[in-house]
């Protein structure tokens, strides 16, 4: 009797380890336990079928729902972290690395020059009023706003994610200094007024993830933008503007350089009785941005 005891317990034990050992253990970030068998890995999602119905369907659930695998040899595999929610700081505890859209804004400081080259109609010398060619450069300060969103396409792998972006509007106002040479020997010096308009620019994001927290982006961006200044005269037109840029971010927050290059249609006028002259402007601008995601 006491064998046969010894014997059924031996054998209960041992049925239950090749039972355990037979299956995957997928544990949700919630707690929630699933007895499985694990077919594929992929790169936001994982397959499976159930434990008990190996022959059964193929289940689909996503990553960041997934906490960790216990294998049936007994390994773990971490998939994401467990992330504690927080009322009192729900910025820093959000990861947003995986948000397929968001909007963003922000704040920047910029450093710019331009040149073109047109002429005066109303110099006054010995014969009455000549046109006078000449060259202006400019060297400006200013600080933009810029308001956009950026849509995230589908993981290529863990470490790059590709996007599109529309840059719906950047103001940019500032002062500068413009410079202009005369063909006849004159200089002149000006202080201007400028405002810089893009809108509608378009964008490819490329977003390199390092950690759950930071990221760097290099895009870049196309698209119309308009021009005023005044000062020495009024200038105003319609150009195509080319914006590199590069992002390095962390959780929410950003830090981003970008310069831009644009060529421009100016219509000039010195004054009210001097007509338009139409001159292409060459316009090149650095900013320095603080922003955030949202």
């Amino acid at each position: 009797m006491t064998f046969k005891l010894i014997l059924f317990i031996f054998c209960f034990y041992n049925c239950g380890i090749i039972d355990a050992q037979t299956c995957d253990i997928l544990i949700l970030t919630n707690g929630t336990e699933i007895e499985s068998k694990v077919e594929e890995i992929r790169i936001n999602e994982i397959a499976y079928r159930k434990c008990d119905n190996p022959l059964g369907p193929l289940y689909v659930i996503e990553k960041e729902k997934i906490f960790m695998i216990k294998y049936k040899n007994g390994t773990k595999e971490v998939i994401s972290q467990v992330i504690e929610t927080s009322k009192e700081d729900p910025v820093s505890q959000k990861n947003i690395s995986n948000k397929k859209e968001h909007s963003f804004l922000d704040f920047s400081m910029s450093i710019g020059n331009s040149g073109f080259s047109g002429a005066d109609n109303n110099n006054y010398g010995t014969y009455g009023y000549y046109s006078d060619s000449f060259i202006s450069t400019s060297k400006s300060f200013g600080v933009s706003l810029r308001f956009g969103n950026k849509w995230m396409l589908n993981e290529i792998s863990t470490f790059y994610q590709l996007g599109l972006q529309t840059n719906w509007i950047r103001l940019r106002a500032g002062l500068s200094k413009e410079t202009k040479s005369y063909s006849q020997g004159n200089i002149n010096y000006h202080q201007n007024r400028v405002l810089d308009i893009t809108f509608l620019n378009l964008g490819i994001v490329n977003r390199f993830k390092i950690g759950s927290n930071y990221g760097i982006q290099v895009n870049i961006n196309f698209g119309p933008n308009y021009f005023a200044r005044d000062g020495g005269g009024y200038d105003s037109g319609f150009g195509l503007i080319i914006n590199p840029e590069i992002k390095f971010e962390f959780k929410k927050l950003y830090l981003c350089y970008d310069y831009s290059t644009s060529l421009i249609n100016i219509y000039r006028q010195n004054n009210f009785n001097n007509p338009f002259i139409i001159n292409n402007k060459f316009q090149h601008v650095s900013n320095i941005s603080i922003g955030v995601n949202f």
